[in-house]
């Protein structure tokens, strides 16, 4: 089951929003991903939900590069 705030949900400008209980197979398991990864689903990422395969490419690619580690260089 996934978790998440009702209040979450609504319009995001003129895009509105489909609930978790309302979606798709597909959208369901990209939002679910999102959330597993970010900790949340935020604006653009819900808009995003409207192509489940993007959404899920767009969210793996930036974990990866979340997690790189930090280097400082100073010249």
């Amino acid at each position: 089951m996934l978790r998440h705030d009702a209040n979450d949900f609504g319009t995001f400008g003129r895009f509105v929003e489909t609930p978790v209980d309302q979606m798709g197979d597909a959208t369901r398991k990209a939002y679910g991903r999102t959330l597993q990864l970010r900790g949340l689903v935020p604006g653009p990422h819900k808009i995003w939900l409207a192509n489940p395969k993007l959404l899920e490419s767009i969210v793996t690619v930036g974990a990866y590069f979340q997690m790189l580690p930090v280097v400082i260089t100073r010249g």
